[in-house]
């Protein structure tokens, strides 16, 4: 956030960072709830002393539920879960995905547009589309698409990744966060790494790149099971039980 600021958000930066610094050197352990190294999605958003570092503790990511506890639904293949809403600064990245499913009826689309924007609204939706306003648990959808259009969000990619899908990621202009989580996504070839520049044209090709080229799905696939071993929550309750010790009530 405090990059290409200016001089005094920078300096601001600079004191930020170290008082969480002071604040971390007197705690025993940081979770960090995300795959260990060298698979760690937000990995270019941590900033730590060596100090620091060593009472680092990869979880693995936390979310709702387990991909063995999730049904399937009967989805048309191969098809798109799109999780970027309609709301203010984003509705035009919700309207380019549109867009680019008129592109190619072979393709389905399951888009969330969000409380803001009514779906009922786009009178001309194609056949291989439905908008919902809200869904309550997206898990089914995470199992049973072949890839998920979102945000740079940690939370959602962890989701997406721990259900072994690839990513489509469209990070929020000047949200260094999520521009970095997607910047590893594109490294590591877990997805790819979209702007809100990015035509409709060049969406569609990178849908198809992730859909055709298996790489893509073998390396999302191996963290899904790669989160199945680690386990985050069974993991930090391991680690919080030995940090306190038997002596613990």
């Amino acid at each position: 956030f405090f990059k290409s600021r200016g001089v005094p958000i920078r300096l601001l930066g600079e004191l930020t960072k170290k008082l969480y610094n002071q604040v971390f050197e007197l705690v025993d352990r940081i979770i960090i709830p995300d795959y260990p190294l060298p698979y760690t999605v937000c990995r270019k958003n941590l900033s730590f002393t060596h100090k620091i570092r060593e009472k680092l503790f990869y979880s693995g990511p936390l979310v709702q539920k387990k991909y063995e506890e999730v049904e399937e639904i009967p989805l048309k293949k191969p098809h798109i879960i799109s999780l970027i809403g309609g709301f203010g600064y984003r509705e035009p990245i919700f309207r380019k995905v549109l867009e680019t499913a008129k592109l190619d009826s072979g393709i389905h689309y399951t888009l969330i547009s969000g409380p803001s924007l009514d779906p009922l609204k786009f009178t001309d939706l194609p056949e291989n589309v439905q908008a919902l306003q809200f869904i309550k648990d997206p898990f089914p959808y995470f199992k049973s698409s072949d890839a998920v259009i979102s945000p740079g969000g940690h939370s959602t990619m962890m989701e997406a990744l721990s259900f072994g899908i690839p990513i489509l990621s469209f990070p929020d202009e000047g949200h260094n966060e999520q521009e970095s989580n997607a910047e590893v996504v594109e490294e590591e070839g877990y997805g790819r790494k979209l702007s809100y520049s990015t035509p409709p044209a060049v969406i569609l090709e990178c849908i198809r790149e992730v859909l055709e080229d298996e790489e893509y799905r073998n390396k999302t696939e191996r963290l899904r099971k790669l989160a199945k071993e680690l386990d985050g929550p069974k993991a930090i309750r391991k680690l919080l039980e030995k940090e306190a010790g038997p002596d613990a009530s």
